[in-house]
């Protein structure tokens, strides 16, 4: 068995040593961990969906050749009879093999046949090719077209169209139709009712009927005096009702993906025996808006009341669950989250003993079909510009900003920026936190909250941008396991000895002095600090404004004792003006412009910078156009 690690605040585990994500599509595509992670789903859960795949029968690499062995039997026929072309056409639908291979968390599954619940062979669609064209659902029954006359316009009869059978009509006229007018079905000169109406401009109308008790051969369109063509096309439809296969097996398919797909999540536990409001203990990290969860209950002995399950962030009302009737061993629910949440809350009148087992699927994980070409893209992708994400890639609905939260540096590494800019700011209690406003508004009270005021246990409780706000030591461990440098800015809160004490001794916990990029606006960590304790510090100076001749000299003065990076705002420092200032900028010191969220600005900085800071672009999106998570072409 695995060893398996969860972390909350990256929403992963660390298996046998090694970082798997809930959403890391690279470690289900290229198979990295999967046997780790198959490890850790529930025996019970796979003997479901081994069941499911004990039902199949072929492979889907024989589908192509099947079907075009059939529709090649059916063109052959239709060449000797129309009539004969139909039922071979209908039996080599039935023959049909429709083959399969299923990638499940066991591998993949080879020569797999679906079938329904009545043992019925199930037919798929093949990209946008469809097994059976409408040339065959809706085969040509007979054409006739009928010129302008006084009378009501009655076509010549066509071959008999057998009773109580369906059919499928287009009409077309020469020109749009100067008003409404009724269809009319005829056996012989005799009417059989209306069928149909052709609407006033139309040059176009399709329909279907059913015959009746006659032979139709005749339509009427209850118009005259009017110099115009009509065409009836009748389709015979008979192996219409095979769209609905078509329809079943997409839903058996989606379903069987719906399944897999949690059983690639990793999930949390939790368990608890009360009555009354009971509340279970907190999960290890929060589950957040957008992630799609699969709730498993179970209890030691079936329930004598209904149950109510409730969502807690810590101890306050999220939403609601769902009602667990009287007389349950187990439920299962699939639930949305629109407010974050950590536990549950039972309501129950008898004494109970509750447990749960709560998949999380996230935004990737929904759609890792959709995704393969991103994973194409990006294995071999390679560059030269360092791309950092303006605290950190937004991936939510709640700011067009990352707010430095742990969620938008995962969704930095995946968009593939090499590292996060931050705005460090420090609880009442000296905790360094990550916030670029000194204040926000709590979610769940709509109360305006200012950081420097709460301890740092007061705000990991609040409702930050519809998560937590990050610690500086929660941003150096996630930043530490995904590879990503950090740009630490606003040093200027650190203004006293103590925080800056507090800020090295993370440093030196998580060995991240070579990783970070250092602003230095407090004389408490200047540059000369920061060197006594790393050599080898890279200090960013920030220009809010247009860079001087003076400024070069400086740059030059600093790059003899530090690594330097000259950090700069791009519409105070247009190319044009940049360029004859930095043909004498020591080489040593690096270009780093900001906030660059339009792809033509990008590139015109691009060949002259070594980094660029920005919102929405990583040097990965600027060139292919893609984006992972939530806004994945």
């Amino acid at each position: 068995m695995a060893k398996v690690n969860v972390y909350g605040e990256l929403n992963c585990a660390e298996v046998d040593g090694k970082l798997a994500r809930t959403d890391q599509i690279y470690d289900y595509a290229k198979g990295k961990y999967q046997s780790e992670i198959n490890d850790s789903v529930s025996a019970a859960t796979q003997s479901e969906i081994q069941e499911s795949i004990q039902q199949l029968e072929t492979t889907l690499e024989d589908l192509q050749e099947a079907e075009a062995s059939a529709v090649s039997d059916a063109q052959a026929a239709i060449g000797e009879s129309k009539e004969d072309a139909l039922e071979e056409i209908a039996q080599a639908i039935e023959n049909l093999e429709v083959h399969y291979d299923i990638e499940t968390d066991k591998g993949t599954v080879k020569d797999v046949q679906l079938k329904d619940g009545q043992g019925n062979k199930l037919m798929p669609k093949t990209g946008e090719e469809q097994v059976f064209k409408i040339d065959y659902l809706f085969k040509l029954k007979d054409t006739k077209t009928v010129a302008s006359q006084q009378a009501w316009y009655v076509t010549n009869p066509f071959t008999a169209l057998t009773r109580n059978t369906n059919y499928h009509v287009i009409v077309k006229s020469s020109s749009p139709s100067p008003g409404t007018y009724s269809i009319y079905k005829m056996a012989g000169n005799t009417g059989h009712g209306e069928v149909s109406k052709y609407l006033k401009g139309a040059t176009e109308h399709e329909f279907d009927f059913n015959t009746g008790d006659y032979d139709i051969n005749k339509f009427q369109i209850a118009v005259s005096y009017v110099a115009m063509t009509w065409t009836f096309e009748i389709y015979d439809i008979s192996n219409k009702n095979l769209t609905e296969k078509l329809t079943d097996i997409d839903n058996k398919l989606e379903e069987l993906r719906v399944n897999q797909t949690y059983q690639l999540s990793l999930y949390c536990t939790s368990s608890g025996t009360g009555s009354g409001w009971y509340t279970l203990p907190p999960h290890p990290h929060y589950i957040y808006p957008g992630e799609l969860c699969k709730i498993e209950l179970e209890f030691d002995e079936p329930t004598t009341s209904n149950i109510s399950v409730l969502t807690f962030s810590g101890s306050s009302f999220m939403e609601n669950v769902g009602t667990v009737p009287a007389g349950s061993e187990n439920a299962t629910f699939y639930f949305n989250p629109t407010k974050s949440f950590n536990r549950y809350q039972v309501i129950s009148t008898p004494t109970i003993t509750i447990h749960t087992r709560t998949y999380v699927v996230s935004e990737f994980l929904k759609d890792y079909h959709k995704n393969i070409e991103y994973l194409n893209e990006s294995v071999n992708y390679k560059s030269n510009i360092i791309s950092l994400a303006h605290q950190g890639y937004s991936i939510d609905s709640y700011s067009s900003y990352g707010q430095c939260k742990e969620e938008a540096m995962v969704a930095s590494y995946y968009n593939k920026f090499d590292g996060v800019e931050v705005d460090l700011i420090f609880s009442s209690d000296d905790v360094p936190f990550l916030s670029h406003d000194p204040s926000f508004v709590d979610l769940d009270t709509s109360n305006s909250i200012t950081i420097a005021n709460e301890t740092a246990e007061n705000l990991e409780g609040y409702n930050y941008y519809g998560g937590k706000i990050q610690s500086l030591e929660s941003c150096l461990k996630t930043c530490k396991k995904l590879g990503l440098m950090v740009y630490l800015d606003h040093t200027g809160t650190i203004t006293s000895q103590a925080k800056a004490d507090n800020v090295i001794n993370l440093i030196d916990k998580y060995r991240m002095w070579g990783n970070i990029i250092f602003t230095t606006a407090s004389t408490y960590l200047s540059a000369q600090i920061l060197k006594s304790h790393y050599d080898d510090v890279t200090i960013a100076s920030v220009y809010s404004r247009a860079i001087t001749a003076d400024d070069i000299n400086a740059l030059n003065t600093m790059a003899e004792s530090y690594h330097v990076f000259a950090s700069f705002t791009y519409n105070l420092n247009p190319i044009d003006s940049l360029l004859p200032l930095i043909a004498n900028l020591n080489k040593k010191v690096k270009l780093a412009v900001w906030t660059v969220d339009d792809v033509e600005v990008y590139n015109q900085y691009l060949p002259y910078v070594d980094c660029i800071i920005s919102n929405q672009l990583s040097d990965f999106i600027a060139k292919t156009g893609m984006r992972y998570i939530k806004n994945i072409t």
